[in-house]
């Protein structure tokens, strides 16, 4: 409810903050610079293009949905033919791939022992582990990411699936 009467109050800033979180995504995440002819591989290879649709969610919050081409990634068909074919080595690779990327589960923590800046602080408002290295630090902090901005903490306004019948209860 906060959030509402936030972004209600201050719609201007709400739609500056968006673009500014945009932009770093694709510059960050994409490695897409719209002032630079240059490509630079992001984080899934260089995108040789992209779409996307901004609209305002339940609470007056932005967000996007987006749809991205890499640059000499396999189309629909070519991944659908190799799977039809019984080419069962990248059937393989392809499931390995989707389940390193999907997950539905809160990251383990790790030892009690090791300190992170997002144990003080909520994990959004500090840069992460920027040592390599230390692959415990890191899934701890992104154990307290996920914990902090990937699970849904109930609200006034998330009846989304609510059909609005009287008799049934209102839940999210």
């Amino acid at each position: 409810m906060q959030q509402s009467i936030l972004v209600a109050e201050n719609l201007i800033i709400a739609a500056r903050f968006f673009n500014i979180y945009l932009k770093a995504f694709f510059n960050c995440i994409l490695g897409c610079d719209p002032s630079s002819i240059e490509q630079k591989k992001g984080l899934f290879g260089t995108v040789s293009a992209y779409y996307g649709c901004v609209e305002a969610q339940g609470h007056g919050t932005l967000h996007c949905h987006m749809i991205i081409w890499l640059k000499d990634a396999m189309n629909c068909d070519q991944i659908w033919d190799r799977v039809l074919t019984g080419d069962h080595a990248f059937e393989e690779q392809m499931i390995r791939y989707i389940d390193d990327c999907i997950s539905n589960e809160i990251p383990f923590a790790g030892a009690g022992d090791i300190s992170v800046q997002s144990d003080q602080v909520h994990p959004c408002s500090v840069r992460g582990i920027s040592n390599l290295k230390n692959s415990a630090a890191r899934q701890k902090d992104l154990s307290n990411i996920v914990k902090s901005c990937q699970c849904h903490q109930h609200s006034a306004t998330c009846y989304k699936y609510w059909k609005g019948s009287p008799h049934e209860p209102k839940q999210c």
